[in-house]
């Protein structure tokens, strides 16, 4: 892994006197997202009831829940802020 970023970054340092900014960016971008792999969790049941009851006892329903009528965990709940309303995002 470390040896693709030093061969990224080496041809980024070579290319930049030829290439536009914004095409140095286009080469960075694509070069990082082939390097991005994104990781296959396993997920047991016991690590699912172990986050079920952290929910639970952390009261996060209290800030992920529109309301009474909206399903849990959903987000939508607005919270005043001196920047103004922050929106409580969906909980996964």
């Amino acid at each position: 892994m470390h040896l693709i970023v030093l061969i990224i970054m080496s041809l980024i340092m070579t290319l930049r006197e030829f290439l536009s900014r914004e095409i140095l960016k286009a080469v960075i971008c694509v070069g990082m997202a082939m390097l991005s792999n994104p990781a296959v969790a396993q997920v047991s049941s016991a690590d699912i009831s172990k986050g079920a009851y952290l929910a639970r006892i952390g009261d996060c329903a209290a800030c992920h829940t529109a309301g009474p009528q909206s399903p849990p965990f959903v987000g939508g709940l607005p919270l005043n802020s001196p920047f103004g309303k922050i929106y409580s995002r969906e909980f996964k």
